[in-house]
């Protein structure tokens, strides 16, 4: 099961997605996999320890939960969004206080409290929107290495004498040497002929 919520906002061209409901994003808020450990220790707590010492265990009990409830949310379920990942945390705290656990050692504590964060825990996932998460900033360019072709700062390359460049010049220099001189020859010939110093054959 997917737990991220589906908004309105979250439609897809060609998908069809209909939004989840109420009780659909209450669902997807409790941290199930959190709470089930939290319950298996804190059972476990309640049989070893009494007092100050199992007043102790569960405060860490129930920090520890707060405190892996959204991180679990985000990294093992891929939940992005802020608003979700902050009521999943609210549903820890719900699901606890329901059960009792550190908030049962405290003085103060009665039966309206469990009731009353239950009810607020409800009228806020019924309130929020739960818009798109917010997208990932883009990435800075790599900077640019010096002698890459192309790039900012790029040493020019410096041809070596023999390449193909050099051999093309002195190849057309040569072969218009060679022309100019094959010229020159036939027309000494031409006029040695003319003259009559060397008639032709």
């Amino acid at each position: 099961m997917n737990r991220r919520i589906v908004s309105a906002e979250d439609g897809v061209v060609g998908v069809d997605r209909s939004p989840d409901g109420y009780f659909d994003r209450v669902l997807k808020c409790i941290p199930v996999e959190v709470v089930t450990v939290y319950v298996l220790l804190a059972s476990a707590a309640a049989n070893a320890f009494d007092g100050r010492a199992l007043q102790w265990w569960l405060f860490l009990l129930f920090a520890g939960g707060l405190i892996a409830a959204p991180v679990y949310a985000r990294s093992a379920l891929a939940v992005r969004r802020l608003s979700q990942l902050t009521m999943t945390a609210a549903a820890f705290v719900v699901v606890v206080a329901a059960t009792g656990g550190w908030f049962a050692t405290l003085d103060w504590w009665n039966g309206f409290f469990p009731l009353l964060a239950s009810v607020l825990f409800g009228v806020t996932v019924a309130m929020l929107t739960f818009g798109p998460p917010r997208p990932k900033p883009p990435k800075p360019p790599k900077a640019a290495q010096p002698g890459q072709p192309g790039q900012p700062g790029a040493v020019p390359a410096v041809r070596e004498p023999g390449d193909d460049a050099t051999e093309t010049i002195g190849g057309t220099i040569g072969g218009t040497m060679g022309d100019e001189s094959a010229g020159e020859a036939e027309e000494s010939a031409l006029l040695r002929v003319w003259r009559g110093s060397d008639p032709p054959r």
